[in-house]
């Protein structure tokens, strides 16, 4: 145990990198913002996880619907459209990553 700190997280380490899928979650509410760039559909998002991952070590690392579900799941807050914010507070949140 490490003094003042919380116990390290036993299980295996995550398969997905968290940074992955707010990058995820960001892109799509640019693209929600933007409304030029077409739906945000699954099929598209899954498409633009392919092209993040091309040539990288994490190509064929892990299931892309999987990713997706994940980050539906731990980002709904990007995922509704009437709590958008403004395309300059999503671009300066962007550069923060």
């Amino acid at each position: 145990m490490r003094a003042g700190k919380s116990p390290v997280k036993m299980g295996r380490p995550k398969k997905i990198s968290p940074k992955f899928t707010i990058a995820l979650a960001i892109h799509l509410t640019m693209k929600q913002v933007g409304a030029t760039d077409g739906e945000a559909s699954a099929a598209n998002m899954i498409q633009l996880m392919k092209a993040m991952t091309d040539g990288t070590t994490w190509e064929g690392q892990f299931s892309f619907e999987y990713a997706w579900r994940k980050t539906c799941r731990d980002h709904l807050e990007h995922f509704v459209p009437a709590k958008v914010k403004n395309h300059k507070d999503r671009r300066a949140e962007w550069h923060k990553i």
